[in-house]
């Protein structure tokens, strides 16, 4: 063998493997890590916002990573509040203004309608009291009148009876012979009284059960008499032949002093 035929051993040093490749892929896990934490915070902060009722305690507190690890802020932003705990407070705080203001305004509400009702009352009472007043001095004005009417009542009962008692307080006189009647053929009888509604006047020749007889008498013979105010003297008893036709009676109706014409003509 030759030389030539002979091929030198090339001996190939096996280079040792790079290590670099597992630290890119820590590298690129712990990048990884952090990004879901920040993007887990950063979802944790907008759902607080959202819901004003979830507890500041239950907010994450830094970055947490998946691995459960919690990620330690650094000594420069160890002075300063997180941003997702600055907008839980500035959430929290806005959602407690609507609320405060929400409570003032139904307490108003609640104030204004509680002094109307009362005003309502008052207005009922007022009104229930005027109507009660009103009932009571309808009643004692009804009563006034009644007894008024039933003193009238008795009074004109007492004249009546005193009229038909008249008679027997004259003197019975004979009945004098027919005479032929020459004198005038019609006259006046004047009466003038003190009156209080209505009141019943007797005459008898020229005297008279109340008041005066002012002008005037009855002629003693058959007459017709007409009330020169018929609206205010009505004719109870005219004269006949029982009293020689001296006696009158009549009711007058008035109030105060009054004074009544009664016109007569012989028949």
């Amino acid at each position: 063998m030759s030389d030539r035929d002979i091929k030198p051993t090339v001996l190939i040093e096996e280079k040792p493997k790079s290590s670099a490749l597992p630290k890119v892929l820590l590298v690129a896990a712990c990048v990884l890590l952090l990004g879901a934490g920040l993007l887990l915070s950063f979802w944790s902060s907008g759902k607080t916002v959202n819901n004003p009722n979830t507890s500041t305690s239950e907010q994450p507190r830094g970055g947490v990573f998946s691995s459960g690890r919690q990620t330690t802020p650094s000594a420069g932003d160890a002075g300063k509040p997180s941003a997702a705990g600055q907008g839980g407070q500035s959430g929290s705080l806005s959602a407690t203004q609507p609320a405060n203001q929400s409570a003032t305004q139904s307490a108003a509400q609640a104030e204004f309608e509680r002094q109307q009702h009362e005003q309502q009352l008052a207005a009922q009472r007022a009104e229930l009291e005027r109507l009660s007043a009103e009932q009571a001095s309808a009643a004692r004005r009804n009563q006034e009148e009644a007894a008024r009417l039933q003193a009238e009542r008795d009074r004109l009962a007492a004249q009546q009876r005193a009229a038909a008692s008249i008679p027997q307080n004259f003197p019975q006189q004979q009945q004098p012979a027919q005479q032929v009647y020459d004198g005038p053929s019609s006259g006046s009888v004047v009466w003038e009284g003190e009156v209080q509604g209505v009141a019943l006047v007797t005459i008898m020749g020229d005297q008279v059960d109340q008041g005066r007889i002012v002008s005037g008498s009855l002629p003693g013979v058959s007459v017709s008499l007409q009330p020169k105010d018929s609206k205010h003297v009505i004719i109870a008893a005219p004269p006949s032949p029982s009293n020689r036709y001296k006696r009158l009676a009549f009711r007058v109706q008035g109030k105060g002093t009054v004074q009544q014409t009664i016109l007569w003509t012989v028949n």
